[in-house]
Order: structure tokens, then sequence, then C-alpha cells
């Protein structure tokens, strides 16, 4: 019964460990400077003050990489 348990316990860890890895290169995460500033705009305007808990982010295609070029 143990073992079971145990096995029921261990594949759902792996499981969302490969979904959390995602694809390598596929796209990465950067703050969203646009939106930032858009709220803090309005926040200023409105005299109020924002205190970022998460900034938000926007998800932006990986660099390619740098083409090794014969010199």
């Amino acid at each position: 019964m143990l073992r079971v348990v145990r096995a029921f316990s261990v594949v759902p860890v792996l499981l969302l460990g490969a979904c959390a890895s995602g694809l390598p290169g596929a796209s990465t995460q950067e703050i969203d400077q646009q939106r930032v500033a858009s709220v803090d705009r309005a926040a200023l305007g409105r005299g109020v003050k924002v205190y970022w808990v998460s900034m938000p982010t926007k998800r932006v295609a990986p660099a390619p990489a740098a083409a090794a070029t014969p010199g």
C-alpha cells in the first residue's frame, strides 16, 4: 500500500516539473515597461501612489544567437 501511495505522489511531481520547464528558447518574459509607465502616469494624475507587488510582464521572442562571421 505504501508503494502505491509513493507512486501516486511522485508521478504528479514529475509531470508538473516537465510542464514548468517549457520548451527551451520558445519565449521569455520581461517587465512590460509601457504598461508600468501607463499605470504610473494614471496614478500620478489622480494623486495615488502605486506600489508594485508583481510587475506586469509580457512574453517576447528570444534574441537570435549571434552568427559567427569569418574574419
